[in-house]
């Protein structure tokens, strides 16, 4: 039934993008606000573009033994949030255009003025929620016991080295399934009334829905063969940034390096190293 009314694992986004952002302090909290001129785009969703957009903005060089949500928070860097916006657009609006502000308005509303904005916490959870999704996901997937508690301790309450093995698996179930589908609620159906090929798809103005959403696609491929052969790593060891990317066929580098990018940061760590030596 579904393959006759067209493609039903699309979606369309859409994203104010400011080409300014400063950033206003209210209550110890860091706002990024749109400082002047803006436009509206619809972000690439090809390639699971955005999840992983999300997900690579945390690095951990050095993987310690355990962490925390607030330790992952704290890998991304204000001028990360910031680059990420001004490329891609806010992925959420805390607030719409206001011309005036009066007392009905909320107190942050008030403080901030008639700008767009969204705080930099919001921005730093919601990647954060999508890193340890996608990597307890990976987990189970490939049945890696260690990992699971590793990637699910963060999104806890309790320590979950007490619970069995077994309930470990079923608890990160729980919290991919319960997350992504508060997410997936916030998606609308819409009909793309092309009239050479008119299909049903979904639409959203969160950038952070949209992620969940390519998340949740990702999640339902169960073939591993298949995940492997496509979901890689752009190896830092001949150059590469070490971000993951969906890649086809036989691509090495994630979309961002190219061969001739990797050549000159492999040439450059290797000068460095004989000098160091």
């Amino acid at each position: 039934m579904f393959a006759s009314v067209g493609n039903l694992i699309d979606i369309e986004c859409s994203a104010l993008r400011p080409k300014k952002i400063k950033t206003v302090e209210f209550y110890g909290a860091i706002y990024l606000v749109e400082d002047g001129p803006w436009d509206i785009v619809r972000p690439s969703t090809s390639n699971n573009e955005i999840l992983f957009s999300f997900i690579n903005l945390i690095k951990l060089e050095d993987k310690p033994k355990s962490i925390t949500f607030e330790q992952l928070m704290n890998t991304i860097s204000l001028n990360d949030a910031i680059n990420w916006i001004q490329k891609n657009g806010f992925p959420e609006i805390g607030r719409l255009y206001i011309t005036d502000a009066n007392d009905e308005l909320d107190e942050i509303t008030r403080a901030l003025g008639t700008y767009y904005w969204l705080s930099l916490g919001q921005f730093r959870r919601q990647a954060v929620t999508l890193y340890l999704l996608f990597h307890l996901w990976q987990a189970l997937l490939y049945e890696d016991e260690g990992k699971i508690p590793y990637y699910l301790q963060p999104l806890a309450a309790d320590d979950v080295n007490k619970l069995s093995s077994k309930q470990q698996k079923l608890t990160a179930q729980v919290f991919i399934s319960e997350l992504i589908n508060e997410r997936l609620g916030k998606i609308d159906f819409r009909l793309n009334m092309d009239l050479s090929k008119p299909r049903i798809i979904f639409y959203t103005p969160s950038l952070f829905s949209a992620a969940y959403f390519q998340l949740a696609c990702l999640i339902t491929l169960k073939d591993k063969e298949k995940v492997g052969k496509h979901l890689k790593i752009c190896p830092q060891e001949k150059g590469g940034c070490g971000n993951f990317f969906w890649g086809h066929g036989n691509s090495v580098y994630c979309p961002l390096c190219d061969r001739r990018t990797a050549y000159s940061r492999r040439q450059k760590r290797n000068k460095t190293s004989q000098e160091e030596q």
